[in-house]
């Protein structure tokens, strides 16, 4: 063999390879850009609120960043009547869910929200029919009025030690509602049996219909 064509040989190998590195990379650029596009936002002083999804439904991760910046805040309505979306799972960067940010969407079953979380709106998963159970991060001190309100596949909430406040019609209209689990050193609720009550177990605070 020619020390031309092993030469010529050894150029194609590395002419493949730069164009696979390429295309990689091509790739790896795009795709955080085709997720992005799948929102609408808005900005303020370097952060991100998202007020709307365009995408196809399904298993929903929010991004962490867009267009370089973090986000922030799930604004409101933005993802109301979304009856495509199947899970949500928010980033650590996200602290606010904003009212009726997730009303009305009634194929979510799974909604995974991280301990950045401080504030949730009213009627923020009402209407969600076919969510079972939802976990509230030990980071909320407030359940706004009505927030899970006509939750009907509803069975099971996690109430955190952080709670201090559960407004008005909280849980109402959620008829499966069964279980009520809240932090041991919550120092206003507590549970007994699956019933929600106030720290001295002399009431009873829930409410579902």
């Amino acid at each position: 063999m020619s020390f031309v064509s092993i030469c010529g040989k050894n150029t194609i190998r590395s002419t493949s390879a730069t164009l696979l590195l390429l295309l990689l990379l091509l790739l790896t650029l795009t795709l955080p850009t085709a997720v992005e596009a799948q929102y609408t936002y808005t900005t303020n002083k370097g952060t991100i609120t998202i007020t709307g999804y365009t995408g196809s439904g399904g298993a929903v991760t929010i991004p962490e960043i867009i267009d370089g910046m973090p986000v922030t805040s799930i604004g409101n309505s933005a993802f109301s009547g979304k009856s495509s979306v199947t899970s949500v799972t928010i980033p650590n960067s996200v602290t606010n869910i904003g009212s009726s940010a997730f009303a009305n969407c009634t194929s979510l079953t799974h909604f995974v929200m991280p301990n950045s979380i401080t504030s949730i709106g009213q009627y923020a998963f009402s209407y969600c029919t076919s969510l079972t159970n939802l976990a509230i991060p030990d980071s909320v001190t407030d359940l706004a009025s009505y927030v899970v309100y006509g939750c009907s596949s509803l069975s099971n909430i996690v109430i955190p030690n952080s709670v201090t406040n559960i407004g008005f019609a909280a849980f109402y209209f959620c008829t499966n509602l069964s279980t009520i689990t809240v932090g041991t050193r919550n120092n206003l609720y507590s549970s007994l049996d699956g019933v929600l009550f106030d720290k001295s177990q002399m009431s009873s605070i829930i409410a579902t219909t």
